[in-house]
């Protein structure tokens, strides 16, 4: 029977010149920085190719939430009835966006790619 390798760090604890050949992790903030630059280069796609591909219709309701409690109504996606069905932090996380952008249709949309 064959023995199984040993873990990284017993490696390092017998040979230290083969643990400095081990692949080192990149640190986390790169890997938080590649994921913003590719949801940045997904979000300036054209809008439709990004409605048909990456924007589920809980986006559209979300929104539509969103905007009732921007404008001081109820979280309601009809702006009278009150619901209780949506997530609430991606909706409050979209009120100030909303506040922002005013009407524009698309940029909630575009900027809420970003967030999630």
């Amino acid at each position: 029977m064959t023995p199984l390798p040993m873990p990284p760090s017993d490696l390092a604890l017998r040979d230290p010149v083969a643990a400095d050949t081990l692949p080192k992790s990149l640190p986390p903030f790169s890997v938080a920085l590649v994921a913003l630059v590719v949801r940045l280069l997904l979000a300036l796609r054209p809008w439709p190719w990004l409605d048909r591909l990456f924007v589920p219709d809980d986006t559209w309701y979300t929104l539509a939430i969103a905007r009732s409690l921007a404008h001081g109504g109820p979280p309601a996606a009809d702006g009278l009835t009150p619901t209780s069905g949506f997530q609430p932090l991606l909706a409050f996380l979209q009120v100030p966006i909303l506040w922002l952008v005013g009407n524009d249709p698309i940029a909630p949309a575009r900027a809420t790619l970003l967030l999630t």
